[in-house]
């Protein structure tokens, strides 16, 4: 499939920054099957269980010892991030559908903003470059960061477009590739970084999504077939 045309503007990248606070490693990583691929964001429930949505439309609930997968409802776009509504039902953001929310009992799926002035709203998600932001039960504010700073990307950056093209036309298996490790922050509500975890797995990186409940940190991810979690 041919690759879409890109316009790269030249821009120098700043200094990656240094952490306010020591990086922890995650020793422990424990990965969750879930009979599908690319469960971006990870959602709790009051009964513990973990509810993620997968590139085939589904959206799904786990036990936290992964032994039960149960199908509870299926967007037919791609589910990406996931909010709790006060109601009781899942805010979808749905890359191919828009804003949609999900019944958790009878599965049913309505669509809740799929356009905004008039255009369809495409590649809905509650991310930014710190992915799939959220409140943990211990109060803080959790954030996953994919895939750390490529330093050869950098240095590609300030050079001319037409460098960047000619990279861009490259084959897949030759492209600059995001790192196998990945980060996990949380901060307080004056924005203060209290803990700052990173990790690697042979089975899981590119982590998209992160939950904190309960002392334990639930992890999802775009590229993999796992839910991971790991106790800080």
């Amino acid at each position: 499939m041919d690759r879409p045309t890109i316009a790269p503007r030249v821009w120098q990248p700043s200094r990656p920054a240094k952490p306010a606070i020591e990086v922890r490693p995650i020793n422990k990583l424990t990965l969750l099957p879930v009979a599908g691929h690319g469960p971006e964001d990870v959602l709790v429930g009051s009964d513990g269980r973990i509810f993620t949505g997968l590139d085939d439309g589904r959206i799904i609930a786990l036990t936290p010892d992964g032994r039960q997968i149960d199908v509870v409802g299926d967007t037919g776009g791609r589910p990406l991030g996931l909010e709790w509504h006060p109601e009781g039902w899942i805010v979808v953001c749905d890359a191919q559908r828009g804003l949609v929310r999900l019944d958790v009992h009878d599965g049913r799926v309505d669509e809740l903003v799929i356009e905004f002035d008039g255009m369809p709203i495409r590649f809905c998600n509650n991310a930014a470059v710190a992915d799939n932001v959220s409140m943990g039960s211990d109060g803080l504010i959790w954030v996953a960061l994919a895939s750390m700073r490529n330093a050869l990307l950098d240095r590609m950056l300030p050079l001319p477009g037409i460098l960047r093209k000619a990279a861009w036309r490259l084959p897949e298996a030759v492209q600059p590739k995001e790192a196998r490790e990945f980060e996990v922050h949380a901060y307080d509500d004056t924005g203060r970084l209290t803990y700052a975890f990173r990790g690697t797995h042979p089975d899981f990186h590119f982590a998209t999504g992160v939950r904190e409940h309960k002392g334990t940190v639930w992890l999802g991810s775009l590229e993999d077939a796992s839910v991971a979690a790991f106790v800080p």
